[in-house]
């Protein structure tokens, strides 16, 4: 089991990731396995800092990002001193885990020699949004039921801005390189106009033109890819707003 625990912690991001966008309940599960098997690797002493610190390479986003976590939970902590309504205080605290959680997890993952773990969880997050819309799409060809391709009924079980949120992010992950990557440049696009989420709509289309600015001169396929995906995002908004 000790030398098996490095490679089930390589794998955990990637199936956090894959979680996510197929259904909300999945992440928090697989984020409870994540915390068991790292406290497992922390008290074996397994996964070690090497002697020139690793977490000097981190990138200065993520720092910033992960000390604002915690200092946002610390001062959550803090406010069970004071609060009159202790109940919700706790709940507050059970919600929100995840902003001291996944700091502390990622920093062990960067500990880790093996780095692929990035690579897989953004391939896995990808193909979860891809579950996600056949999901949608066989749901509302099994009642044939076309007003299920928008708005809520199209997110499911999730707000429709999340998961425009979450489409959002599949598109700065995915390129034309490989397939699973043409096809959501494609089918996010369109997806997030079905979803008829204004925040959706707009942050969406920013992202897809900043994108196709930012790599035009570096990969043509992308271009084309992005072009096509502003275009259905547009069809597809139209289509879920009653024209």
């Amino acid at each position: 089991m000790r030398k098996a625990l490095p490679q089930l912690l390589s794998w955990m991001p990637a199936l956090t990731a894959l979680g996510i966008p197929v259904h909300p309940r999945l992440s928090a599960l697989s984020l409870g396995i994540w915390g068991v098997l790292a406290l497992a690797a922390a008290f074996s002493g397994i996964v070690k800092a090497a002697p020139e610190s690793r977490t000097s390479k981190l990138p200065v986003a993520f720092k910033w990002i992960a000390v604002g976590s915690v200092a946002y939970y610390a001062c959550l902590l803090m406010g069970m001193f004071w609060t009159s309504n202790t109940s919700l205080g706790w709940f507050a605290l059970e919600v929100k885990f995840s902003f001291l959680l996944l700091p502390v997890l990622f920093w062990q993952m960067n500990l880790l020699k093996d780095e692929s773990w990035q690579a897989k969880a953004s391939s896995a997050f990808q193909w979860g949004l891809l579950i996600f819309l056949i999901s949608r799409i066989g749901h509302a060809l099994c009642y044939q039921d076309w007003s299920m391709m928008r708005y809520g009924e199209f997110a499911g079980d999730f707000h429709p801005s999340y998961m425009a949120f979450y489409l959002i992010t599949g598109i700065l992950c995915a390129s034309s390189g490989d397939r699973i990557g043409k096809i959501l440049l494609l089918v996010a696009g369109l997806a997030i106009g079905l979803l008829a989420s204004k925040a959706g709509w707009g942050c969406g289309a920013l992202v897809i033109v900043i994108e196709l600015i930012r790599r035009h001169r570096r990969t043509k396929g992308d271009s084309l890819f992005l072009v096509a995906s502003v275009a259905l995002l547009i069809l597809g908004a139209i289509w879920s707003d009653g024209g």
